[in-house]
Order: structure tokens, then C-alpha cells, then sequence
């Protein structure tokens, strides 16, 4: 993202790309509450369910994501400043989407509830990828400030409207993750950046809020594509150099305590 509010992005894009971007900040591995709210909240309305609304951009003047929802006599604009990449929790409850922040030049992460309530979970961090768990009660994923290399994962309860980062990393590399049916456990694959640190299947468990390790790697492969199967099971796929086979999976037996 530029600092032009006036990038052309699809709505429905998940990942927003450019780590060609200067690098961000140092990210400490620690909790953050936040309770910054956009300088005029909207006035209070009783929308239905919120995965029965329609979105859809406008970009005469600049790129502005509305959505109309059912009874509504109007459609209603998301913010005042460019955003895409809505995603609709599992409940119907709350929307998360990506909002440019103009003083801070970052590609935000937006919240905004069935009431029209808008809150910022991470206020200076651009939003990369994000995903609700099967319940809709956390959202998990990963940004980047714009002034630094690092990237951190984070999660966030908009019930206790807060914030936590629970992991980071000193490059611009991509997690990977995934939930479990559950809604209690996230997967996580994080890169490594060399012998000292190698790559990582990492566990973070909502109801403790513990992260632990699965697997280090110290092949100096790296793992991606976690995903879940019945009873626990974690697969999790790694390239493996110099065999005739391209990749290989890892299976881990993972039940809950």
C-alpha cells in the first residue's frame, strides 16, 4: 500500500501484499488493550445479522467500502477512508475488515458490530491476513508496521475488546495458520531466519492463552500449510531438498487436555 488513499484493491481479497514497502517496527512479544475508537462513532442501529449484508466499493473519488443490510433504508459506508477485505464472523456478530489510517499510513484493522459500533484493535499495524474462529468469538492473524522489518501474529477478543500479540519475527516472511473445529487452538507456521532460529509449528491455545511448540525444524525446511482433521490431528506440510519428492507431510496427534 502507497500513501495514496487511492490504491484499487478487491473487497474480497484476504491477503494484502507489498513487503517492498519500507520496513516496521521492532513488535515486543506482549499483550495490547486497546480501546482507540474512530473519532466519530456512528449512531447506534439495530442491523440483522451481519453475514445477511451486502458489500460493495465505490471508487469515483476514492476506493470506500458500504454494505447494505436487509431493512435498512440506506446503504451504510464502512469508514470514511478507504477499505476492503471484509470478513464476516462465523456468528454473524462483528466484521472485520482493513481501513487506511491516513496519519499513520497503515492498512488497519477495522471492527465494526451489529450496532455500528467501530473500534481499531491494532492502531498503527497494517492488517496481512486475518481469520475468525469457527465460533466467530476471536479473530487471529498477522501485520506489520510500515517503519520495520518485523511481523507479528496477534489475536483479538472483540468481546473483551482487546488485543494480544503473541508472537513476532524479526523479517517480512508470511505465517501460515489455521483453527481448529474447536475454537480453542490455532496452528501456526512460522519461517525461520537461520540456524539459531528455525522454522516452527507453533500451538496457541485460547482458553490459557499459552503458545507452545510443536516442531522445530531444523532441516532448514520450512512448514506451511497447517490444516486439521478429526480427533486432533494436525498435518502440516515442509519441502524437503534434494529427494525426488517436492514436499512431505508432518502429522501431529494433538487432543485437547
Amino acid at each position: 500500500m502507497n500513501d495514496s488513499p487511492e490504491h484499487d484493491q478487491s473487497p474480497t481479497t484476504r491477503r494484502l501484499t507489498g513487503w517492498e514497502r519500507p520496513g516496521l517496527a521492532v513488535l515486543a512479544l506482549a499483550v495490547i488493550v486497546s480501546t482507540c475508537l474512530d473519532a466519530a462513532p456512528a449512531t447506534k442501529r439495530d442491523l440483522p445479522d451481519a453475514r445477511t449484508w451486502q458489500f460493495f466499493s465505490e471508487k469515483k473519488i476514492r476506493s470506500r467500502l458500504f454494505f447494505v443490510a436487509p431493512g435498512a433504508s440506506d446503504s451504510i459506508y464502512v469508514s470514511d477512508e478507504p477499505s476492503c477485505c471484509e470478513e464476516v464472523a462465523p456468528n454473524g456478530r462483528w466484521v472485520a475488515c482493513t481501513s487506511f489510517n491516513r496519519k499513520a499510513v497503515e492498512n488497519e484493522l477495522l471492527f465494526i458490530s451489529r450496532d455500528l459500533d467501530r473500534w481499531r484493535p491494532l492502531p498503527g499495524y497494517t492488517a496481512i491476513s486475518y481469520s475468525w474462529s469457527p465460533d466467530g468469538l476471536t479473530l487471529a492473524g498477522y501485520g506489520k508496521r510500515r517503519t520495520a522489518s518485523s511481523v507479528c501474529f496477534f489475536l483479538v477478543d472483540p468481546i473483551a475488546r482487546s488485543a494480544a500479540v503473541v508472537d513476532s519475527m524479526m523479517m517480512p516472511e508470511d505465517y501460515e495458520f489455521a483453527w481448529d473445529s474447536t475454537s480453542h487452538r490455532v496452528a501456526i507456521c512460522r519461517p525461520g531466519s537461520g540456524p539459531k532460529d528455525p522454522a516452527r509449528v507453533l500451538l496457541y491455545s485460547t482458553p490459557d492463552r499459552k503458545m507452545s511448540t510443536v516442531a522445530k525444524l531444523s532441516d532448514g525446511t520450512t512448514p506451511s500449510s497447517p490444516r486439521w482433521l478429526a480427533g486432533g490431528v494436525l498435518i502440516v506440510t515442509k519441502e524437503v531438498p534434494g529427494t525426488h519428492e517436492s514436499s512431505v507431510d508432518l502429522k501431529f496427534t494433538l487432543p485437547e487436555r
